[in-house]
């Protein structure tokens, strides 16, 4: 019948839909407070996710630190390679030459080739060690800034929270005569 809305059949949630003013008054609080829990766990995950991706990144950058101070001693030791080869064909040309290698020029020449040589070997070691560092340093701050994030996702989900629990208190926590003007 068409008047049977508060009937016994007429309040089964099973027999038909309900749309008394309670019934619609829980199912939206119901609603805005599952709304709200989703978006308060979204924003933790993104924090949880921003962390994992700091720890990551910082894994990483630590992997290529050690692959940067690897190449730098790989071109110090090249660099010193080089510089044997250059004091010694100095020394086998002078020698050649019928002058002693040991003695006045020639013996110069191979010092400030030796000199010039090891300058060169310690600033590609100083070059490899200084990416080494700049890239754990990048690391790191992608470490504290995952951490960051994730700390700030803790509050953001709290004001998400707030904001849902808000809105259900300005949607129904009004006293019932509000809306009167008479």
């Amino acid at each position: 019948m068409w008047n049977d809305r508060y009937s016994g059949e007429g309040l089964s949630l099973w027999g038909r839909v309900n749309l008394d003013p309670a019934t619609l008054m829980v199912g939206t609080m119901a609603m805005t407070a599952a709304g709200g829990a989703a978006s308060a766990a979204g924003t933790l995950a993104g924090g949880n996710a921003a962390q994992q991706a700091g720890q990551l990144m910082n894994q990483q950058a630590i992997q290529n630190a050690a692959q940067a101070t690897a190449s730098g001693q790989r071109k110090m030791l090249d660099t010193q390679d080089r510089t044997r080869m250059a004091m010694s064909t100095a020394t086998a040309r002078a020698a050649g030459g019928g002058v002693d290698a040991g003695l006045g020029s020639p013996a110069t020449d191979v010092g400030d080739i030796a000199k010039r040589g090891s300058y060169h070997a310690l600033m590609d070691m100083f070059n490899g060690e200084s990416e080494s560092v700049g890239l754990r340093n990048q690391g790191a701050v992608a470490e504290w800034e995952g951490n960051t994030k994730q700390d700030n996702s803790y509050l953001a989900a709290a004001g998400t929270l707030a904001g849902s629990a808000g809105s259900m208190f300005t949607q129904y926590g009004r006293p019932y005569n509000t809306y009167r003007t008479t």
